[in-house]
């Protein structure tokens, strides 16, 4: 079976839903609202970890309650 035939399958940006400041707004888009990385208001999540973005593909801003265990 080839990687890509897998039965797991994890949604793109899934660290984003996983994240404390991951949100969804009213439409159900995923959002984020981290403030660290100096937004003002909620931006799309496709945005933020676009490799231009201010959390970029690496997730850099990326903080959830399991992280610090």
């Amino acid at each position: 079976m080839k990687p890509a035939e897998s039965w797991i399958q994890v949604p793109p940006l899934r660290g984003c839903v996983l994240c404390r400041h991951g949100a969804f707004d009213a439409a159900g888009a995923r959002i984020c609202t981290c403030t660290e990385a100096g937004l003002r208001e909620p931006t799309p999540v496709e945005l933020m970890r676009d490799a231009r973005g201010r959390c970029g593909p690496d997730a850099r801003y990326l903080d959830f309650a399991g992280l610090r265990c």
